[in-house]
């Protein structure tokens, strides 16, 4: 693809206009919070102490994000997935629209992102999320009004001794945290990379990467010898006389490359499953389930604010490591 249109002067403008925009927001939320905390006489420390964590919080998701611009850029450009990632997007939502997209367009038989299949990729992005925001728009004070008011009966009926007591993590919010950090960690480091490629591909003993249909093997014959290329499964995979393989299906091919007395032979396994997901979710299990140990057993309170940034950079760095 031609990343002109993609990476042009006035697709960063729009990325910066949005950026501005969510910025003011924020800021103009912040003036108002800090007010309405004043006027209800809130405790400053306590008020500080949400700030400082919910910064924290904020901080270490962004690291994925960054990373996701990143791996998004090579194939949509930066401001695209720049705004997308950095507004309402989601790591995982935008690669599975990228992805869709494109295979859509590979079963009308185009194998290449043009500027057709660019600004189809940009609608189903934009357009796929946008139901959140409408319904807030037109719907959110009908909830928020059912809500406070089931809230309002909830304090009600619950014991004053109760409504102060700090919430207690058990089993069942640990493991969602955990599924939750792992969804994440999975896109990031599998189908991120993933757009445009259909199958994982492992040479001998090395680790996997991603390649498409056609790959081309890297070989050390020089350009002016003769090769005589061969498959030993040619269901799985064939390969022309210029060393190109087509990939057909999952499965393990050997290739042969025979040029007089040189004989060259390359062990491929592809595949299209991964248990990325469910080594993620236990990794991150047993890291949210230590902090919480180290929490309770030695008093460490602190602990409680950073468990789950902590947890995610655990996990994303096994999902990195693995992918």
């Amino acid at each position: 693809m031609d990343l002109k249109i993609a990476n042009s002067w006035w697709m960063y403008l729009l990325g910066i206009i949005v950026v501005v925009f969510v910025l003011v927001g924020c800021l103009f939320f912040i003036i108002r919070a800090n007010k309405e905390a004043k006027e209800n006489n809130m405790d400053p420390s306590m008020l500080k102490k949400v700030a400082f964590n919910s910064a924290i919080f904020t901080l270490l998701p962004s690291i994925s994000i960054l990373i996701g611009v990143v791996a998004l850029s090579g194939s949509l450009g930066i401001p695209l997935p720049w705004i997308r990632l950095t507004v309402i997007g989601a790591l995982h939502y935008e690669g599975a629209a990228a992805q869709a997209v494109i295979d859509a367009f590979r079963n009308l038989g185009i194998t290449k992102i043009d500027n057709e299949v660019f600004v189809t990729i940009a609608v189903v992005m934009t357009l796929g999320i946008l139901t959140g925001p409408i319904y807030c728009l037109f719907g959110f004070k009908a909830y928020d009004k059912k809500i406070l008011a089931k809230a309002k009966v909830q304090e009600e009926k619950t014991p004053v001794d109760e409504v102060n007591e700090k919430p207690k993590k058990n089993f069942g919010s640990v493991l969602f945290n955990a599924v939750f950090i792992a969804m994440i960690c999975s896109f990031l480091a599998v189908d991120t990379v993933k757009i445009g490629s259909d199958y994982r591909l492992q040479i001998g003993n090395n680790s996997y990467e991603y390649v498409k249909e056609d790959y081309e093997i890297n070989t050390s014959f020089t350009e002016e010898e003769v090769v005589v290329w061969t498959s030993s499964d040619e269901s799985v995979a064939t390969v022309d006389e210029k060393g190109k393989m087509h990939i057909l299906k999952e499965g393990k091919v050997t290739i042969t490359g025979t040029s007089g007395e040189t004989i060259e032979t390359y062990e491929m396994n592809f595949t299209n499953k991964t248990y990325m997901p469910l080594v993620v979710i236990i990794v991150t299990f047993a890291a949210m389930g230590v902090l919480d140990f180290i929490e309770k057993k030695f008093n460490q309170k602190w602990l409680s604010s950073f468990s789950l940034g902590l947890s995610m950079i655990v996990g994303m760095a096994v999902a990195v490591l693995i992918g």
